[in-house]
């Protein structure tokens, strides 16, 4: 788990100062301070690990990666070809990592956080090159064993510890290579030491850490009518929520259980997942089934609200002909469609059965069944109007309801007034 974080000539950062992480992290601050910088940096590393390129120092970005940040200088503060790009983190291991001296047997160093410190700087085609990097071991907040690799004026590495003593191999006097990437040790240069060879547990360390960050954000995959899945486990939901559906039926496959704190009940996958989003009133249900037996396709059907399916329940959309079947149909083909339809969302409410059914005493006894109806129009910014056909007890409610500012548009307005009953309202 990541502790510590300081960036340097960052985008907007000229320097962040230290900023301690915890298992949550809250960053407040007003539009345009940096708080996505933050993250931009922890991407640009991950993709940077994750790319085939050991050359490439800092991958950036393209069309297929995490993140696109441009080019070097637009990464720099104030855009500043001369400044460095420096950046630290320190992380907690997921294990105690030792490393033994082979050259001196006795001589042993056991940490449980790793610490990295890089210094980027422009080459002369304005790329990002390496000018140092700096591993820190360490137990509880002492430093067992450190690291420095950096280049010097003639341009040429230097591998230095303070608590270590690397030893020349015999007969191999090359100069030592760039690193890979920012934060390996080329196993070239390695070898140019008899006991170097601990190094690779180091970048396999920052490797494992930057591998298990995970951005959880917007999805930016649209919604589709069909999702495939033929048993396979993803590594994660991916980069644009393309793997969530294949992900969430693979934990189901393996039966995975979560619970959602100490002495909590333990829920399936699927519960746990629906219960989190119906706290957050995003849903109220959702399944996810194969759309026949033996298929590979699977559809998500999402209740928004307890009342969600009401009419499609009544009606027919895929093979009815009455006016009712055509209005759903049409309403579930453009569901999505913004040129067409407006989506709102409506939170459950105790006593008016919806937050945005007006607080009125002359709207108490309105129909509970119809009170979404008003509670969709209300929501809404532009307070739509309610069509309605032949429910002549809405002429008793549409005073009330225009002192709201919601209209109700009756569309056989002479057959309504001959069927209305009044109701009396109390």
């Amino acid at each position: 788990m990541l502790t510590k974080l300081h960036l340097k000539n960052f985008k907007a950062w000229k320097d962040t100062g230290p900023i301690r992480l915890a298992p949550l992290t809250v960053i407040f601050g007003a539009n345009s301070a940096g708080k996505s910088s933050l993250g931009h940096l922890l991407l640009v590393l991950k993709q940077t690990a994750l790319s085939t390129d050991r050359k490439r120092a800092l991958h950036l970005g393209d069309a297929s990666t995490l993140i696109d940040l441009g080019t070097f200088a637009d990464c720099l503060h104030g855009h500043d070809l001369n400044s460095s790009l420096d950046f630290s983190l320190s992380w907690v291991l997921p294990k105690p990592l030792e490393v033994r001296d082979p050259l001196q047997h006795t001589q042993r160093y056991l940490g449980d956080r790793l610490e990295l410190d890089v210094s980027l700087v422009a080459d002369k085609s304005g790329q990002p090159e390496v000018q140092s990097l700096h591993y820190g071991l360490t137990n509880a907040s002492d430093v067992v064993l450190d690291v420095n690799l950096s280049r010097g004026e003639n341009r040429k590495f230097s591998l230095e510890s303070d608590h270590y003593k690397f030893v020349k191999a015999v007969g191999r006097k090359w100069p030592l290579e760039e690193p890979e990437k920012f934060y390996r040790v080329s196993e070239i240069s390695m070898a140019r030491f008899e006991n170097a060879g601990f190094l690779t547990d180091f970048a396999l360390a920052t490797e494992t850490m930057l591998g298990s960050l995970s951005y959880l954000g917007p999805l930016r995959k649209h919604p589709q009518r069909t999702y495939q899945w033929s048993g396979d486990t993803p590594e994660g939901v991916g980069q644009m929520g393309e793997n969530a559906i294949a992900a969430f039926l693979a934990a189901q496959h393996e039966g995975r259980k979560l619970n959602r704190g100490p002495k909590r009940p333990i829920q399936s996958f699927a519960e746990f997942v629906a219960g989190w989003l119906k706290d957050l009133g995003v849903i109220h249900s959702f399944i996810v089934k194969p759309v026949a037996a033996g298929r590979k396709e699977y559809e998500v059907l999402v209740k928004t609200h307890a009342q969600a399916l009401e009419y499609q329940n009544r009606t027919q959309p895929k093979k009815g002909n009455r006016p009712g079947d055509a209005f759903v149909k049409w309403a579930l083909n453009n569901q999505r469609t913004r040129k067409h339809v407006d989506q709102v969302t409506l939170l459950e409410h105790d006593e008016r059965g919806f937050e945005s059914f007006p607080d009125d005493k002359e709207l108490m006894k309105f129909d509970a069944s119809d009170r979404k109806f008003v509670a969709t129009s209300s929501a809404h910014p532009d307070k739509p109007s309610i069509a309605q056909a032949a429910d002549s007890k809405w002429l008793d409610w549409a005073p009330a309801l225009k002192r709201h500012g919601i209209e109700v548009t009756f569309l056989c307005q002479a057959d309504i007034q001959r069927f209305h009953v009044t109701t009396q309202v109390f």
